[in-house]
């Protein structure tokens, strides 16, 4: 099936996990460049100091490509409502993987040719010919 994209609502990068993965990624480059990487300018830094800039380079980094995803995103509906084509996508159905029934149960017993013993017998009739018919199995 063929489908257009013709409109991004901007809310939906918004609220969605986009904010969060992307405050993570600012968290560990701040870590890498502020606690982890040697600098001789974070020499004089404390500890708190270093949390505090990694933090609040997290936070910076968060807001300034989500301004810029939202920006991209404004621009993409600004263009396709002007009458540019939207992105195209062709999706296909998803096989869905047949589940067996024989491989949830035990093989059952099968005759062969030239085989002359008797076919199994299932388990009411196992319970019927060894008890006392009730289905309980145990001897009249």
């Amino acid at each position: 099936m063929k489908y257009e994209i013709k409109h991004l609502p901007l809310a939906s990068i918004v609220l969605s996990p986009v904010p969060v993965v992307l405050l993570l990624m600012g968290l560990v480059g701040g870590a890498l460049a502020f606690l982890v990487a040697p600098n001789e300018l974070m020499d004089p830094m404390s500890l708190r100091a270093r949390l505090t800039a990694a933090g609040t380079f997290g936070v910076i980094y968060m807001l300034l490509v989500l301004a810029m995803m939202l920006g991209a995103a404004f621009i993409y509906n600004l263009l396709t409502a002007l009458g540019l084509r939207g992105l195209c996508l062709n999706l296909e159905a998803a096989e869905e993987s047949p589940e067996a029934p024989e491989a949830a149960q035990p093989p059952a017993a099968e005759s062969r040719p030239g085989d002359d013993s008797a076919p199994a017998q299932d388990a009411s009739q196992n319970a019927a010919a060894s008890g006392s018919g009730d289905g309980t199995g145990t001897p009249a």
